[in-house]
């Protein structure tokens, strides 16, 4: 008996990845966000410029189950 299953065994292991990457200084951008919105209002600035990164470079792809997940979970208000 083989430890590894048949060749069509694996379910999904072919599938298509994208991607597109941006590089970001943390430091600079957290800064940025930190004196634009201050320390109560940097949590939510941080999420409205990635999802706004995220629609404007990500078009086309679903949108990550994450989102949804995070909302019923309370991590985002």
């Amino acid at each position: 008996m083989s430890r590894f299953p048949a060749s069509g065994d694996f379910p999904g292991l072919s599938k298509p990845l994208r991607m597109r990457l941006e590089t970001v200084d943390i430091g600079e951008y957290r800064d940025r966000l930190m004196s634009q919105y201050g320390p109560d209002g940097f949590k939510q600035a941080l999420i409205r410029d990635l999802e706004s990164r995220r629609n404007r470079y990500c078009f086309g792809m679903k949108p990550p189950v994450l989102s949804e997940y995070a909302m019923s979970s309370g991590f985002v208000r």
